[in-house]
């Protein structure tokens, strides 16, 4: 790859994002999305909740990872009559 295909990347990298990075704020969006689905009034739940991983934020740790997890477990399980694994 030469300076000019680079240069080239670079700014389409800056119109349109890809990667993993991209991927995973993109998943994060459809999760939220879901997930307010069968969350009541109130907080509903954000694309940031969904994230563990972002620039300039530290990551979840396990236990809040686990927290995110339990709650929406128990949001889809309330009332339905089903009993969680």
């Amino acid at each position: 790859m030469d300076s000019r295909d680079l240069t080239f990347w670079i700014a389409f990298f800056s119109v349109r994002p890809f990667g993993n990075v991209r991927d995973d704020m993109r998943m994060a969006r459809i999760c939220s999305v879901m997930a307010s689905l069968w969350t009541s009034k109130g907080r509903r739940p954000r694309e940031v909740d969904f994230m563990f991983f972002q620039e300039g934020r530290a990551a979840q740790s396990p236990a809040q990872i686990r927290a995110v997890c339990y709650q929406v477990h128990t949001s889809l399980t309330r009332g339905s009559g089903k009993r969680g694994s």
